[in-house]
C-alpha cells in the first residue's frame, strides 16, 4: 500500500476480519471502501466487520436492505468489450456451478427444444467436483470470445432479485441481449424489452421472436453510468 493513500477501494472477495483490522489501524486517516460483488451468503458477513472504520457497499439491493449496505451496481471496463460480426450461436452461458447446474441444464434443454443453438460452459466450483456435465475452466478472454459468438447471454443467478451480475454489464458494453431469471433487471435504466427476456415473466413462446428482433442500442450516457471510473467515484458518495 502507498503510505500516502487517502482513499482505498477493496473488493470483498477473500477479505478477512484480521486483515481489515490491520488495514484500518495502519491507514487510520484513509477513507476505506469495501464493495461486495458476491451475495453475502457466499462471502464474509458484513455484521462481523461493521465496527471497523470502513464503508460497506454491495451490488445486491436485497443484501443492502438486509444488512444496511450502500447500493452500487457492478461496473465494466470499456477496454474489455469484444465484438464479433459472426453470431452462429443463439444463446451462450459461461459460469461456475454455484448450485445452479440442474436449473441451467434444464433451461438449456428447453432452449434447444425450441430450435435455438446454445453454447454452454458450466465449470465446477472446486477442482475435485466431478460431473460429466462440467466443462473445463476457460479464461476470461475465452469467455468473452464465447459471448461474442452469441446473440444472447444466459444470466441465471443463484438468488432471484439479488442484483445484476457481470454478465448483464458485459452485455451492455458488447451489444448482446440477455435472458435472465432476475426480475429486478426491469428496474434499471438500460432495460428495454427488445434486449431483455425475463424468465417466468415473459412468455417462453416469444423467445424465438426475441432472439430475432434487432438489438436496441442504449445511449452512451446510460452505458457510461456503469463504467468503472464512475462506479468507483460513486463509492465516495453515500446513497
Amino acid at each position: 500500500l502507498n503510505d500516502n493513500s487517502k482513499k482505498i477501494f477493496i473488493f470483498e472477495s477473500l477479505i478477512t476480519r484480521p486483515y481489515l483490522k490491520w488495514l484500518t489501524q495502519k491507514k487510520k486517516s484513509a477513507d476505506i471502501v469495501i464493495w461486495y460483488w458476491n451475495i453475502v451468503k457466499n462471502t464474509i458477513n458484513p455484521n462481523t466487520i461493521k465496527d471497523l472504520p470502513c464503508t460497506l457497499w454491495s451490488f445486491s439491493r436485497v443484501d443492502c436492505a438486509q444488512y444496511g449496505l450502500h447500493f452500487n451496481p457492478p461496473p465494466y471496463f470499456w477496454e474489455l468489450a469484444y465484438q464479433s460480426e459472426a453470431q452462429p450461436v443463439d444463446i451462450c452461458f459461461v459460469g461456475k456451478d454455484k448450485g445452479r447446474l440442474t436449473q441451467v441444464l434444464k433451461w438449456k434443454k428447453l432452449f434447444e427444444s425450441l430450435g435455438l443453438i446454445t453454447e454452454f460452459y458450466i465449470t465446477p466450483d472446486h477442482p475435485y467436483n466431478k460431473n460429466p456435465n462440467y466443462s473445463k475452466p476457460i479464461s476470461y478472454k475465452q469467455s468473452i470470445e464465447v459471448s461474442s459468438r452469441a446473440k444472447a447471454i444466459f444470466d441465471y443467478i443463484e438468488t432471484d432479485n439479488s442484483g445484476q451480475s457481470m454478465r448483464v454489464m458485459e452485455a451492455l458494453f458488447t451489444h448482446k441481449k440477455i435472458i435472465t431469471n432476475n426480475k429486478l433487471v426491469a428496474d434499471y435504466d438500460f432495460y428495454c424489452p427488445e434486449n431483455f427476456f425475463i424468465l417466468n415473466v415473459d412468455s417462453i413462446d416469444r423467445l424465438q421472436d426475441f432472439i430475432k428482433v434487432p438489438y436496441r442500442e442504449p445511449t452512451n450516457d446510460i452505458k457510461m453510468r456503469y463504467d468503472f471510473d464512475r462506479f468507483v467515484s460513486r463509492c465516495w458518495i453515500k446513497d
